[in-house]
């Protein structure tokens, strides 16, 4: 996801909570007792300069370092100004991705619209979010978010400044979205500290005498994000694996069609490189999709972020990975199946006056089309380890390892 060296810098709270308005979400064992000294309200009893005062962006967790693998297909992740991710605060951002009790319907989560078995995706048109509110955009997979430097369709969400990373600040906007989980920061923090399930679990990653803040979780959950890699599919295996028999004949076809500059062209914003390939050069652009008649779409893109004309109706270039399980497509999912983007792109786009120069009328036969298709599929890769929903089990095992670090003498 590797890390530089903490530093400290002491923020005041409203410089932290600018920072984050720039957009992200049953053991099988009973637990031990609380320690009398842990109030559910004010976290550890004790004088106030007891307390650890270290600001929460820069409290080191505790826990073993996680080391990540990156998939064949993808470049190293990139460097943060954060503290090393360990298996506690992954552990914690995991519960938390899951767990609805901190939205204010008590029931949306993360995983609500990021969904595990749609590969961190939805399936649906558009988002659903609180209590079934409909949104306005296509919920994006994150499976490889750790590379974005900037997030949303219109890259609402720019990185802060360090330490914290544009995932952090990402997790703001989904909580407070009166279409999404509809509450605010504060009735979440007062949630974390009287809650059961991740109270003792704050505490037990950023030690006895923290202060528990709504930043930790944003942390935790950031860091749960960063393991989401997804790579070392068939087209990974032939094109940097060198292995020619790694993906099917009209794969091979369609990566010839999608790389021809006086054909496809697709590679000129889903881009590939020598050693490694996100299939986005991260910019944006406007191919037309959602236009009215007159040339204006209702959702103006990246336009609503700079105010400049040009980005009117522009969005960010998608990756292409995993394509194939999470249709719909488009920023308003307008498109239901890798056959009518192929037919979108063939015809052009759609005029409009800020329409990029990129996008031309490509007349591909319906052999083509299927080839492409074919192609797309073949960058359908694994999922990562230990993402999905924890099971009672899971966190069995976890109290059992807890339980059995508390009996040493």
């Amino acid at each position: 996801m590797l890390f530089n060296p903490t530093f400290k810098r002491v923020l005041p709270e409203a410089a932290v909570a600018l920072a984050l308005a720039v957009l992200l979400c049953g053991c099988s064992k009973a637990s031990k007792p609380r320690p009398a000294d842990i109030d559910a309200q004010m976290g550890p009893l004790g004088k106030p300069e007891e307390m650890d005062t270290t600001p929460p962006e820069v409290l080191k967790p505790r826990g073993k370092p996680v080391v990540i693998d990156v998939p064949l297909g993808l470049p190293p992740l990139p460097r943060t100004d954060g503290t090393p991710i360990t298996d506690t605060l992954v552990a914690l951002g995991r519960k938390i991705f899951y767990e609805g009790n901190l939205s204010a319907d008590s029931v949306t989560s993360c995983a609500s619209c990021h969904d595990y078995e749609n590969r961190f995706s939805d399936g649906r048109q558009v988002s659903l979010g609180f209590s079934s509110t409909r949104g306005e955009r296509n919920t994006p997979s994150l499976l490889n978010v750790a590379y974005l430097k900037e997030l949303n369709w219109d890259g609402s969400v720019p990185a802060p400044a360090p330490p914290l990373g544009v995932l952090e600040a990402q997790v703001k906007f989904p909580y407070e979205d009166p279409t999404q989980m509809a509450t605010n920061v504060p009735d979440v923090e007062k949630k974390l500290k009287v809650s059961d399930a991740f109270h003792p679990l704050l505490l037990k990653t950023f030690g006895p005498m923290v202060t528990v803040k709504y930043l930790l979780a944003a942390r935790a959950l950031a860091a749960f994000e960063r393991t989401l890699l997804s790579g070392n599919s068939p087209f990974d295996r032939y094109y940097f694996g060198k292995d020619p028999n790694a993906i099917s004949a009209a794969a091979i076809r369609g990566w010839a069609i999608f790389k021809d500059p006086k054909k496809g062209n697709c590679i000129a914003c889903h881009t590939v490189g020598q050693n490694s390939a996100l299939f986005t050069d991260g910019k944006y652009h406007n191919l037309g999709v959602g236009v009215d008649s007159t040339g204006e779409g209702r959702d103006l893109g990246r336009y609503r972020v700079t105010g400049n004309n040009p980005d009117r109706g522009a969005f960010r270039t998608p990756s292409l990975r995993n394509v194939a399980e999470t249709a719909p497509y488009m920023h308003n999912g307008q498109l239901r199946s890798l056959l009518a983007v192929m037919d979108f792109y063939s015809d052009g786009g759609n005029s409009n006056p800020y329409i990029d120069p990129l996008i031309k009328r490509l007349n591909l036969s319906d052999k083509d089309k299927e080839d492409l298709v074919s192609f797309l599929q073949s960058l359908t890769g694994g999922m990562p380890l230990n993402t999905g929903r924890p099971s009672a089990k899971d966190e069995g095992v976890a109290l059992e390892a807890d339980d059995a670090k508390s009996d040493k003498p």
